[in-house]
């Protein structure tokens, strides 16, 4: 028997790649090992007229008939996703539609203006409708069914979902898990990493700078006015505002520019960009080179400018990095000509191996995804190793980026569609 170990990104161009089919006109039929298979997210991820250009080779790789295995994060903050996973390798596998597996295993609430559309339940709406469940229910079973009624008119949550929540106080945006595992147990494996890989543990420390006068004030308008000078700001928009007063930048609109387009002026200091360089200084990175992390291009930009122009041999990687680029980076971190790797957590997420041999990462501004923050830690702790892996937080004290890394922590992502200017200024203030 032979094995095809592979993984999404060699199908970015939507078709079998040729090191691919030559591998397979000399073995005919071996087991194709894809990894990465958390990329699979589409509820239409059977379907290829519907899908990425990279998803649409992956399946062609499938349907001609090669047994496959998927690999990577199962099951990745849904279980919506077992079913895009399991039906990508075996269309009929649940022997349902996408809508009734969502409705057997998520708790969903319609929007009101999405005409029907079901979306999983807010943590707020869900404390509300427990609230109302428990006081129906202590006055009565005629009134909790009232209760089921009404609810069920007003947001659209099935009986079966409200019995599930009232029977668990803390929000479980999902329900029948357990089921779930069991159908599939057979044909998945579920393995930690700390379970087969004698590795050191990561060792995590936050670091937290006072904001400056002007980086206070900034954010002290925003959190009373809602908007800076002329940039009106709203929903997830508004958290985007108040992270990048954090990362020290002030948000502008030119009054020339007809599409308003938002761009950001420097404050006077940046003292997450003072705080990192001052720790960088601190190791010897011709031992060990220094990741740093940032879902947010401009301070990564600036970043590299600074840690340049101070004599630091840098590489940045990010979306516009072009593949021969990212190719030379790789030779030169691998001989070891890199002080400093600088990357965009979205972009390089996935297929940078070769930086496990840095043992410190930190982390400018935070990506809303658990998912890519996991990817990008891993980044550095990788099978193999045998040094401490460091890996350091910058925040601003008391603003977004604390509230952030609370999430990550506890493996919630902060940013989920329907949030209100309301909610978005709570966890702000």
């Amino acid at each position: 028997m032979k094995y095809f170990i592979t993984s999404q990104e060699s199908f970015q161009k939507g078709d079998i790649p040729e090191d691919v089919k030559k591998f397979l006109k000399k073995y005919p039929n071996p087991f194709i090992i894809l990894d990465e298979s958390s990329k699979i997210k589409s509820n239409r991820a059977m379907y290829t007229h519907k899908m990425s250009k990279r998803a649409q080779g992956i399946l062609k790789l499938n349907s001609i008939g090669h047994r496959c295995i998927l690999t990577g994060t199962f099951m990745s903050k849904s279980p919506v996703n077992a079913y895009n996973q399991m039906c990508f390798l075996c269309k009929d596998y649940f022997k349902m539609s996408v809508w009734d597996f969502q409705r057997l295993y998520c708790v969903t609430m319609v929007i009101q203006q999405g005409r029907g559309v079901t979306t999983l339940i807010s943590e707020k709406v869900y404390k509300t409708v427990y609230n109302g469940l428990v006081k129906a229910k202590n006055r009565g079973e005629d009134v909790l069914l009232c209760a089921h009624e009404a609810i069920s008119s007003r947001w659209g949550i099935s009986q079966s979902s409200q019995l599930h929540i009232l029977a668990h106080p803390e929000y479980t945006p999902f329900k029948n898990v357990d089921s779930l595992l069991e159908k599939i147990k057979d044909d998945v494996m579920f393995v930690k990493k700390e379970d087969v890989l004698d590795i050191p543990p990561k060792q995590y420390s936050t670091i937290r700078v006072e904001p400056t006068p002007e980086m206070k004030s900034l954010y002290d308008q925003l959190l009373k006015k809602g908007f800076l000078d002329n940039v009106a700001v709203d929903g997830i928009a508004l958290y985007h505002r108040f992270q990048d007063i954090c990362n020290g930048y002030i948000p502008k609109i030119d009054d020339d520019d007809e599409e308003e387009q938002v761009y950001l002026v420097p404050q006077k200091t940046n003292p997450k960009l003072d705080t990192l360089e001052e720790k960088i200084d601190e190791i010897d990175t011709k031992k060990s080179p220094v990741i740093v992390w940032s879902n947010r291009k401009k301070i990564l930009q600036d970043a590299y400018t600074r840690l340049k122009e101070k004599g630091y041999v840098c590489a940045l990687y990010d979306g516009d990095t072009s593949k021969e680029k990212k190719e030379k980076i790789k030779k030169a971190f691998i001989a070891g000509k890199i002080d400093v790797f600088l990357g965009n957590t979205r972009s390089g997420g996935f297929g940078l191996d070769y930086l496990k041999k840095a043992d410190y990462a930190f982390y400018v501004c935070n990506d809303e995804s658990v998912e890519t923050r996991v990817q990008s830690e891993d980044r550095i702790h990788r099978g193999g190793i045998t040094s401490h892996k460091f890996i350091y937080d910058i925040v601003i004290a008391k603003s977004v980026d604390e509230k952030v890394m609370k999430n990550l922590r506890v493996g919630i992502e902060l940013i989920k569609e329907g949030h209100t200017d309301k909610e978005v200024f709570e966890w702000a203030s």
